[in-house]
């Protein structure tokens, strides 16, 4: 699976999207993405009408720069995810326990 959020939030594109089979099944629609930006390590949930999968970090990574004109700050966290995607047929595939990572990044150049 791949699902992102709110840098193409309004463009008509999205990078949502679920693999199994052997096929690619297309998730067109914007997700909402909630978590806590005071305590990264909390549980973070991803929904929409084809997602609803709760992401359960164990590690935060944290990258910063700042040089005035450049800077970045990210938040890199690996976990667990629980919950489904729905592929283009109306089944509902199950992602519990699948290992993997979400992040927010900030980047000004």
């Amino acid at each position: 699976m791949q699902l992102g959020g709110t840098w193409t939030d309004g463009t008509g594109s999205t990078e949502n999207a679920l693999f199994v089979g052997g096929r690619l099944h297309k998730i067109g629609a914007e997700l909402r993405w909630s978590y806590d930006r005071r305590d990264w390590l909390r549980p973070w949930r991803i929904s929409g009408d084809r997602v609803e999968v709760e992401f359960h970090p164990f590690h935060e990574k944290v990258a910063r720069t700042n040089l005035g004109v450049v800077a970045n700050e990210t938040h890199q966290c690996f976990g667990h995810f629980s919950g489904w995607i729905q592929a283009d047929d109306g089944e509902r595939v199950s992602v519990d326990a699948l290992a993997g990572w979400a992040e927010e990044a900030h980047n000004r150049w």
